[in-house]
């Protein structure tokens, strides 16, 4: 759970682990389209673009930079073209992808051929300059797994969500998003 920090003269704060801090961040800006009213909509922006920049700086941890940024565009382009090339085709022989969340795409590779599609990843990751760029993502990615299970607390702005604004519609899982947001609910009371 969430601490709530006093008022400041920049706004609300809250504590949070950055993997919660995350999970609001994505649930904001992925989970929460269908939900209407003005003010809680407002407050849902408000809130996503305050935790926009945590959220980017966190995840960019994770990106090459200068020349390595350009090895490792070329390999993912290069990877992209591999799992199309082995992807099941429709009736016009197009790749069938499957939507998966934040824009991203999984690959329908048919079960027989996912050796082959593995041995092929295994060998695009060894060609020169990639191999250098991959060994590096791999450790960035393991540091970065690291990081988030450490559960470190840090404070972060945020704007108040009043309970007696939120639309009738909401899920739980929306809830969830929202939950240490929230000001006005029963249990405050």
């Amino acid at each position: 759970m969430a601490k709530k920090s006093d008022k400041t003269k920049d706004g609300n704060k809250i504590t949070l682990t950055q993997p919660r801090m995350l999970e609001i961040y994505h649930g904001l800006s992925e989970d929460t389209d269908n939900l209407t009213g003005v003010k809680f909509t407002h407050a849902l922006l408000k809130n996503e673009r305050l935790f926009k920049g945590p959220a980017k700086d966190l995840e960019d941890t994770l990106k090459p930079r200068g020349e390595k940024k350009k090895h490792y565009e070329e390999f993912v382009k290069d990877l992209h073209k591999l799992r199309m090339s082995l992807c099941k085709k429709d009736k016009d022989g197009e790749p069938i992808l499957i939507p998966a969340s934040k824009g991203a795409v999984n690959y329908n590779v048919p079960f027989s051929k996912t050796e082959e599609l593995k041995k092929a990843e295994e060998k695009l990751e060894e060609k020169e300059p990639w191999k250098e760029v991959v060994v590096e993502l791999k450790k960035a990615e393991e540091e970065y797994e690291a990081m988030m299970e450490e559960e470190k607390e840090e404070e972060y702005e945020f704007y108040k969500i009043r309970f007696d604004e939120i639309d009738n519609k909401i899920t739980k899982k929306q809830m969830g998003i929202i939950f240490d947001l929230l000001e006005g609910a029963p249990e405050d009371q």
